[in-house]
């Protein structure tokens, strides 16, 4: 079985449409979201104070970090706006928030 996993994708198109180009030669994909340890987190902050990745809010829960619950929202529905156009509804099975 082959598996392809990608993450940190960031509304980059060009990237959803190489994943979709990849299709025919996996048996699953899974777009993992970006999160966190909170000490991981606070450390890349820290090195990183002018990045304007950081600069926004972001939500603590179970000693992780991750964006806001209405970011992640968000975010999901443009992953699956985007995946549906290029797979059929039935073979695209989310999760996470609004899933």
């Amino acid at each position: 079985m082959k598996i392809l996993v990608a993450s940190d994708l960031h509304y980059r198109l060009k990237l959803f449409d190489w994943l979709a180009s990849q299709a025919d030669h996996c048996d699953a994909m899974i777009i993992a979201g970006d999160m966190l340890d909170i000490s991981s987190f606070r450390n890349i902050v820290r090195l990183y104070p002018d990045e304007p990745l950081f600069a926004g809010s972001f939500a603590e829960s179970g000693g992780m970090v991750s964006c806001p619950e209405a970011l992640e929202k968000e975010t999901t529905g443009f992953c699956n706006c985007e995946l549906l156009k290029h797979v059929p509804e039935t073979v695209l099975f989310p999760c996470g928030p609004g899933a």
